[in-house]
Parts: structure tokens; C-alpha cells; sequence
């Protein structure tokens, strides 16, 4: 099975540990042919805060905080090596501009600090 497949695979049906380990390995996935439009785009609608934008979560419902900051190195990582497309720096840019002010989160300083990596990792990146 192509590493994509299998990975899209996981998340979709996976345990939790199954789920994190992609998402750790998630920049080695990003240089695979489809990355993008099945991978990176499925993880990142799957993100809770984002799902209030996009609608269309594929994965199981329990991907909360501790998704959020397991994704938060992965996306730094993909960005900096020039792997997400436009489109999806765009669906960052939105998650982390949600995540970093919303009022929730105002004292979730671990989920915080690791999401204005990530915003500064993309605005760099994205065209505004």
C-alpha cells in the first residue's frame, strides 16, 4: 500500500498511537506523491477549531487540545521544508489565528505557545 494510502488509512481508522505516529512522521509523508490533497488536507479539516470553518471532518470526533498540539511541530516542520501547498497554508494560517485568539484557549499557555510557532511559521510562508 502506498505510504499516503496507508496513512490516510491509519487516521481514518487507526487507535490514537496510530493516529500520533503519522502525525509525528507527517513531513516525511509530505514528499510522497498526494500528500497534500489527501494527507495534510485530511489532518488539517480534522482539527476541531477548523471543522467550524470547513465542515468536512473525516476523522473520529475525539481529536481535541492534545490533536492540536501534537499537529503544531509537524505543520512547522512541513512548512519550513516547503511542502504544504497554498491551499492548505491557507487552512493553517485560518486554525491558527483561531486557535491563538480564541478565548478558551487564553489559558492554555502549552497550546498556545506551540500554535504562534506555527502562525509564524506560515505567515512567513503564505501569500497575504
Amino acid at each position: 500500500m502506498p505510504e499516503v494510502k496507508r496513512c490516510v488509512h491509519l487516521l481514518r481508522k487507526g487507535y490514537e498511537a496510530q493516529k500520533i505516529a503519522v502525525i509525528q512522521n507527517l513531513a516525511r509523508a509530505m514528499h510522497s506523491p498526494g500528500a497534500n490533497e489527501e494527507l495534510f488536507s485530511l489532518i488539517i479539516v480534522s482539527i476541531p477549531v477548523v471543522v467550524i470553518y470547513l465542515q468536512d471532518s473525516l476523522l473520529n470526533d475525539d481529536w481535541d487540545e492534545k490533536m492540536q498540539k501534537e499537529c503544531a511541530a509537524p505543520f512547522i516542520e512541513c512548512l519550513k521544508e516547503g511542502t504544504v501547498s497554498n491551499r492548505n497554508k491557507d487552512k493553517v494560517l485560518r486554525a491558527a489565528v483561531k486557535i491563538c485568539t480564541d478565548d478558551d484557549n487564553a489559558e492554555n499557555f502549552v497550546l498556545l505557545e506551540k500554535w504562534d510557532g506555527v502562525l509564524e511559521a506560515v505567515i512567513s510562508r503564505v501569500d497575504l
